[in-house]
C-alpha cells in the first residue's frame, strides 16, 4: 500500500489548524504576557495589609463600609465597625465597636456593645454624635462625653397612628432620621410606618399610616467626615447634596502624581480567556454560554503620600478586554485629618509607630 505523503502532510496541516485558530488570540496574548517583565522598582513591593515599613504601620480597623465615619470634634474622628459569626444556639452573634481616633492615630477610647440576635435586636447607628438603636429606640451619648448610658427615645403616643395631615406637621418642624415599617400582624400585609426625627434636640418617634411617605425633611449626617473619591479626572468638590453647606466628598484622580493616591504601574500576569476546546468538552445542558471575552488580572501599584514619607503598595486588578479599562479589588477612599499624622485608606488605619 503506498501511503501519499502529501495528504498525510495536508491532513496534518488542516487538523493543527483546526486545534489552533479558535485559540489563537489566546496564544497569542500568552505569549506577549511571558516577552514581559515587571520592573525592578515593582518586585519588593507587597498588598497594603502586608505592607512593612520603619515610620509607619498598617491596621485594617474597620471591616464594613456601611456607616459614616464621625467628625466628633478637631482632633477626634469616631469609627463604627460591625462584625458577625454563626453561634452555636444557631443564630448570629454580633459585636458592635466604636473607636475614637485621635491625630496621631492612636485608639483613645472605645465602647463595644455584643448581642445574640435570638436574645435581643438591635439595629445600631452613627448619627451626628449619637449612637442610636432604632430597634430599641434608644440613644448614647458616648460619641461626646464618654457616657455609655442608654437613654429612650421619646414617645409620642404608643397606641396612636398619626394621620398624614398629622405626621406633615410633626416633620416640617424636626428632621428625619429613619422611616420604618412596623407589621401590625402575622399576614406580613397590615403595617404602618415607624418614624424617627430629631426635634428640638430630642429623639422622638412616631406611628403612621402605611402609605405615608416623606423625604423633603431627610436629615444629613452634619458629623460625616469629608472624604477623598478617585476618578479620571482632576482634583474637584462634589456637589453638595440637601441642605450641606459643604460637601463630604471630594474627587481626585488616581493617575495624577501629585493626588494623595497615585496609581504609578499596571501590570499584567495573566490572560483569563479559556480554550475553545476547554469550554467545549465541560459544556453541558443548562451552563449556559461557557465562552469568554478575555481579560487579565494582574497588579496596580500605588504610592501614598504620608507628612514622613511616601508609601508603596500593590493591589490586584482585572484589566477589561479590549479597552483596558481598570477593576480594582477594593476602593480607595481616603479620609485625611487636619494637621493629621495618619489616614484612613478605605478599611485600613496608617499611623506613625
Amino acid at each position: 500500500m503506498k501511503i501519499d505523503i502529501k495528504k498525510i502532510f495536508l491532513f496534518s496541516i488542516i487538523l493543527i489548524a483546526i486545534v489552533i485558530l479558535p485559540d489563537i488570540n489566546m496564544y497569542r496574548e500568552r505569549y506577549k504576557l511571558r516577552s514581559q517583565k515587571l520592573p525592578e522598582i515593582y518586585k519588593n513591593q507587597t498588598e497594603l495589609e502586608h505592607l512593612k515599613d520603619d515610620d509607619y504601620e498598617v491596621i485594617k480597623i474597620k471591616k464594613n463600609a456601611a456607616e459614616p465615619i464621625i467628625q466628633a470634634n478637631d482632633s477626634t474622628i469616631v469609627i463604627f465597625t460591625k462584625n458577625s459569626k454563626d453561634s452555636e444556639k444557631g443564630s448570629s452573634d454580633y459585636e458592635n465597636i466604636w473607636y475614637k481616633i485621635n491625630l496621631k492615630g492612636q485608639i483613645t477610647d472605645s465602647l463595644k456593645y455584643s448581642y445574640n440576635s435570638l436574645d435581643n435586636e438591635h439595629d445600631y447607628h452613627t448619627f451626628n454624635n449619637y449612637i442610636i438603636d432604632t430597634k430599641q429606640n434608644t440613644y448614647s451619648n458616648w460619641i461626646k462625653n464618654n457616657d455609655t448610658r442608654h437613654y429612650a427615645f421619646k414617645n409620642m403616643n404608643e397606641n396612636k397612628i398619626f394621620t398624614k395631615e398629622e405626621a406633615d406637621k410633626i416633620t416640617s418642624e424636626g428632621k428625619i432620621m429613619q422611616i420604618d415599617y412596623s407589621y401590625l400582624g402575622d399576614n406580613g400585609i397590615d403595617s404602618k410606618n415607624k418614624v424617627i426625627i430629631f426635634k428640638n434636640g430630642v429623639w422622638n418617634y412616631f406611628y403612621t399610616e402605611k402609605n405615608w411617605h416623606e423625604s423633603a425633611n431627610y436629615t444629613t449626617n452634619e458629623f460625616q467626615a469629608q472624604f477623598y473619591y478617585p476618578i479620571d479626572k482632576e482634583l474637584v468638590t462634589a456637589p453638595t447634596a440637601g441642605n450641606e453647606k459643604k460637601s463630604k466628598q471630594i474627587f481626585f484622580d488616581i493617575n495624577n502624581p501629585k493626588s494623595i493616591i497615585y496609581r504609578e504601574y499596571v501590570f499584567k500576569e495573566k490572560w483569563n480567556e479559556n480554550s475553545f476546546w476547554y469550554n467545549i468538552m465541560n459544556w453541558h445542558w443548562g451552563s449556559g454560554n461557557t465562552s469568554s471575552s478575555g481579560g487579565w488580572t494582574g497588579s496596580s501599584y500605588f504610592s501614598i503620600k504620608m507628612p514622613k514619607k511616601t508609601l508603596h503598595y500593590k493591589q490586584a486588578v482585572y484589566i477589561d478586554s479590549p479597552d483596558e479599562s481598570l477593576r480594582d479589588h477594593i476602593s480607595y477612599s481616603v479620609y485625611k485629618p487636619k494637621n493629621g499624622e495618619y489616614i484612613l485608606l478605605d478599611s485600613y488605619l496608617i499611623r506613625p509607630k
